[in-house]
């Protein structure tokens, strides 16, 4: 649940680039990054605290990650399908090796490049399928027969 839903104000995409975030973090530490013993304090924390760091992530998925999981929703990502292209070009770096920020004495950790590959690939699944759902709702639901 992003802040703004937290409190009960209008929500949109940005909300879901919170959520997204979040299972992000999750995804990559298997601990929610916000939980708490209680609901209200889980609550609390996703309005007031910063998620934890995460040890060994690649500089630009730590930026990508920290960008999503914003208190406020004007400096997240606008959009999951800018996270999308974000998530792109770090596949693409991490696979050339091209990244800038990669330090030389560190090693190549390449399960976590397949994890970001996989993701990116989860993530343009989901828009297709998002974007399949609506134009099936636009469709006609009754073919009437012209002669």
């Amino acid at each position: 649940m992003s802040p703004e839903q937290a409190e009960g104000r209008r929500v949109d995409a940005r909300s879901d680039v919170f959520s997204f975030g979040a299972v992000l973090h999750e995804m990559l530490t298997g601990q929610a990054p916000f939980a708490r013993p209680s609901a209200p304090s889980t609550l609390a924390a996703i309005l007031r605290d910063e998620p934890p760091a995460i040890e060994g992530l690649p500089r630009e998925l730590e930026i990508l990650l920290a960008r999503c999981l914003r208190k406020d929703p004007e400096r997240r990502f606008q959009s999951i399908g800018d996270v999308r292209v974000t998530l792109e070009e770090i596949a693409e770096e991490l696979a050339s090796g091209a990244s800038a920020t990669r330090s030389i004495a560190r090693p190549r950790r390449r399960p976590l490049r397949w994890a970001i590959v996989s993701l990116a690939a989860i993530v343009l699944l989901a828009g297709g399928a998002w974007l399949g759902r609506q134009l099936l709702r636009k469709a006609p639901r009754e073919l009437t027969a012209v002669l």
